[in-house]
């Protein structure tokens, strides 16, 4: 659980965590994802009350089965998550006009046809 810690200013550190496989960021300075690449067993993402960038990052993560989200801008578009291949879960909590209901069909429907094709 890395939250409410205002005290950390560099992150870099967090990339050698490869072996990590849950993680928990909340109401910190943290916002680059790009830093999460090297997590390659990183199964558990949980993301609160942030501001970040460069979700695109989180497509590198071959284990990733569940993201939660609450309250998180930088986000714009949730259809990029239904390119991870192993995602199971998202839970988005956010304000209603976040995202279009729309995009929420669109992952929906995308990640049902992956379900279907594996079958």
């Amino acid at each position: 659980w890395l939250d409410r810690n205002d005290k950390i200013q560099n992150w870099e550190p967090l990339k050698t965590a490869t072996s990590l496989e849950g993680l928990s960021i909340g109401v910190t300075s943290f916002s680059d994802l790009t830093l999460l690449e090297n997590l390659i067993n990183l199964k558990d993402l949980n993301i609160y009350e942030c501001t970040v960038k460069n979700p695109e990052a989180l497509l590198k993560l071959p284990e990733l089965r569940r993201i939660s989200i609450t309250r998180t801008k930088g986000i714009d578009d949730i259809t990029i998550f239904k390119d991870i291949p192993k995602l199971a879960d998202l839970t988005l909590n956010y304000d209603a006009k976040q995202f279009p209901q729309e995009q929420i069909d669109a992952f929906n429907k995308a990640k049902e046809e992956a379900q279907k094709k594996k079958q």
